[in-house]
């Protein structure tokens, strides 16, 4: 069946670096998803992506709400938090926050919904290793879905454990779900045994500056009782990908304190 799918290839930017693919069949996969959310040129020209989010779980009384801006070059990031009146931020060397309340590393949010709602077009990045699967379903979901593993040897905040499975719908070749794990250690007792699996069923996708961002999706597995049972859900909005990156969103403040846990951990990741 997957043989069969109508293609249409992404662009590549000349010089690119690749990732690794198992066999042609999964790179022609993985081709028509970047393709189908826009493709590497559009994404190319981005050099500012920012968004507000929401997120309601079911296992915390307040959501959370933010104001999130990346670089996609090179990974720059901050996040405003109004409710918490907390920032954190990776200026490319560190990860620091100011007004941080929770125990949960701050750096552990650092690039993480970006990584999630940008996921086809990071499967480009060097070093990332891609094997198509075949055919999965989900729950809550209709049919089957085509699955690809990606594993990613240089995390830097865009993996927070130790793999991602992605899975396609075979008509649209769109992003419909990812699994991951969780092993940042302010987050799992061991590295070695990683949270999760953890489901993102994306809903609604929006088109922005010519990319196709999935915009309302719903999280599946830790902490669930049965299988098909939803424990949070999300929402972006206020999408934009014009202007340049605003070199002060990095700027460390006076009393800003940094997340070592977290730089210690992408560094550990990118020594294997």
């Amino acid at each position: 069946m997957i043989a069969t799918i109508s293609l249409a290839l992404a662009v590549l930017a000349p010089n690119r670096t690749e990732p690794e693919y198992a066999n042609p069949e999964t790179r022609e996969v993985v081709e028509a998803m970047v393709a189908a959310h826009g493709g590497m040129e559009a994404w190319s020209g981005i050099d500012q992506f920012r968004y507000r989010f929401f997120t309601k779980s079911s296992n915390s009384p307040e959501p959370f709400l933010s104001t999130e801006t990346i670089e996609p070059s090179s990974g720059r990031s901050h996040i405003e938090w109004p409710v918490f009146g907390a920032q954190t931020a990776f200026d490319g060397e560190e990860v620091w926050s100011i007004g941080w309340p929770m125990p949960i590393p701050a750096g552990f949010f650092a690039r993480l919904t970006y990584s999630f709602v940008n996921l086809p077009f990071l499967t480009q990045n060097d070093g990332v290793r891609l094997e198509l699967e075949g055919m999965k379903t989900l729950p809550n979901t209709d049919g089957e879905f085509i699955s690809v593993l990606m594993r990613y040897p240089m995390p830097g905040g865009s993996m927070p454990g130790t793999y991602y499975r992605i899975f396609i719908d075979s008509e649209t070749m769109l992003m419909k779900a990812l699994e991951f794990d969780i092993a940042h250690p302010g987050m799992s007792a061991s590295p070695t045994q990683p949270l999760g699996p953890i489901t993102h069923i994306f809903e609604e996708y929006k088109q922005v500056g010519g990319v196709v961002i999935p915009v309302f999706y719903s999280t599946y597995g830790l902490g669930a009782r049965e299988m098909d049972e939803v424990v949070a859900v999300h929402y972006l909005f206020n999408m934009s990908v014009d202007g340049e990156f605003d070199e002060m969103l990095v700027q460390k403040p006076q009393g800003a304190v940094a997340d070592r846990s977290t730089m210690d951990f992408w560094e550990t990741r990118r020594s294997r």
